[in-house]
């Protein structure tokens, strides 16, 4: 999608993204099934109802604890449920970046906005980069072209 988006190779590809990414979330699930063990919710969410209940007042305990994920992230399965799943999010991503441009181009023989360096960020380095970058580009291609259309429009007008 970064090297060839317009390849055909990447349109077949890209347009059958959910049978590509099929695979990867029933890896994650079972990785999620074997990575849980009795004491996954009490190390996420500590605390107690009763405890949360006395008082009368907002005495929130279920709210997940920083020490409680690090100690889960520890734990080499559910360390690799969490790495299948960021992949498959920054691939979804990466995907929905390309997708968006190439649909609204489809035929006209070149892409409107640069896509290259937003699928590269969303499905190599991290999907919320990757959507800023192409938010970013497609900003700055907005004003591009609405300054150049100005003054162009400044130069042709008789005053």
């Amino acid at each position: 999608m970064a090297l060839a988006p317009r390849a055909r190779l990447t349109s077949s590809l890209a347009s059958r993204a959910e049978a590509a990414l099929a695979p990867l979330c029933l890896l994650y699930l079972l990785l999620l099934f074997t990575s849980w063990s009795p004491d996954t919710m009490s190390v996420l969410l500590p605390g107690s109802l009763a405890e949360g209940l006395s008082g009368g007042k907002f005495n929130p305990q279920f709210f997940p604890a920083l020490k409680g994920v690090a100690e889960l992230f520890a734990r080499p399965a559910t360390a690799a449920s969490v790495w299948v799943h960021l992949l498959v999010i920054n691939l979804f991503a990466a995907r929905s970046i390309w997708a968006r441009e190439f649909i609204k181009r489809k035929g006209k023989g070149s892409f409107g906005v640069p896509v290259a360096h937003s699928v590269l960020l969303a499905g190599v380095v991290a999907a919320p980069l990757g959507l800023l970058a192409d938010a970013a580009t497609r900003a700055a291609r907005r004003l591009l072209v609405l300054l150049l259309s100005s003054s162009s429009s400044s130069f042709s007008s008789p005053n």
